[in-house]
Formats: C-alpha cells, structure tokens, sequence
C-alpha cells in the first residue's frame, strides 16, 4: 500500500499555514513538521467541503483545505468572495482546479443544484392565488411555521387553512 507521504507530484511547492508547523501543497496535501519528520495529515469531508484538523496557538479548529490553498498560494480571500471547484470535485483541491468568485457568481454557477421547492397557493376555486420561492418564504409571509408549510404540502393537515402544493408536483398532476 502507497502511503501519503510516499507520493511524489511532479512541482509540488510547500508553504506554511499561518505562520505554524503546518504546511499545504498546490496539491492540497496537508503536512506537520514533528521533532525530525513531516507526518501528512489526512482531510475528510463535512458537508459539502473538504476539511483538516489543526491545532494552531493551542486551538483546534476545521479549515476549509480549497480555501488554505488558495489563501497560501494566491492571496487571502474577501469577505464577498468563496472558493470554487472547477471540475465539481470537492476532494479536488490542486490549486489549478480552484478558482475564487463573488458569492453572486458561485450562486449563478451552482443555483441549480438547490433543493428549494417552489410552493403555489390556491384559492376556494381551484385558481393559484399565490407563488412562493419556498418554505421559508411561504411561511414567512403567510405567518406559520417552515414544518407546517411543508406539512401542507406533504397532505399530512386534515383541514389544512391554506390550500398548499409543492410546484413541481401541481404541474406534474395537471399533465396527467
């Protein structure tokens, strides 16, 4: 088995984590200096990025590996700004495949992959009264819960006071 630390990349370039014993490469890889070696610390993923624990100053914390590379190779992010993978490989985190956008711009390129349902409203007669972006926007506006909503939706209310559809599944309904 081929260790970490055995894998050579050809123009691998090292630099330090905040001015401590951690290092990054332009591959992602993440190494500490101990007494006479550099041991290779492995990453993980939560969520939707790819994370390694640190201990720097006494503190342990998660950081993000895309955004130390980009921040140790090209220069520290704004606050209006996040890092993105070109090819969708979050475990991807060679500086080539990493490129900083505005948050505006990330939302244009990954808005699709959202799971927001739209909701449509409708009145005694069957007509739609209302469209809503959300759950979080129906309730907001028609003043209950996020849960009701969606228990609206899922026909789970037997005398529902809103007469609540998942969007997608209204459409579905009427072409059949």
């Amino acid at each position: 088995m081929i260790k970490d630390k055995d894998l050579v990349y050809p123009n691998e370039i090292w630099k330090s984590i905040l001015n401590s014993k951690y290092e990054i490469s332009n591959y992602g890889r993440v190494r500490k200096f101990y007494k006479y070696n550099y041991r290779h610390l492995k990453t993980f993923r939560k969520g939707s990025i790819q994370i390694v624990k640190l201990t720097i100053n006494g503190k342990g914390k998660d950081y993000n590996v895309a955004k130390l590379v980009v921040e140790a190779f090209v220069s520290k992010l704004k606050d209006n700004e996040v890092v993105y993978h070109k090819n969708g490989v979050i475990a991807d985190n060679e500086l080539s495949n990493l490129e900083i956008l505005t948050r505006t711009e990330a939302g244009r390129r990954t808005g699709w992959q959202s799971r927001r349902k739209g909701i449509v409203m409708l009145n005694d007669e069957g007509i739609i009264s209302r469209i809503f972006k959300g759950t979080r926007d129906a309730a907001d506006k028609l003043f209950i819960s996020r849960q009701t909503v969606s228990d609206y939706c899922n026909k789970k209310v037997i005398n529902p006071m809103y007469k609540l559809y998942w969007a997608d599944e209204l459409i579905e309904e009427e072409e059949k």
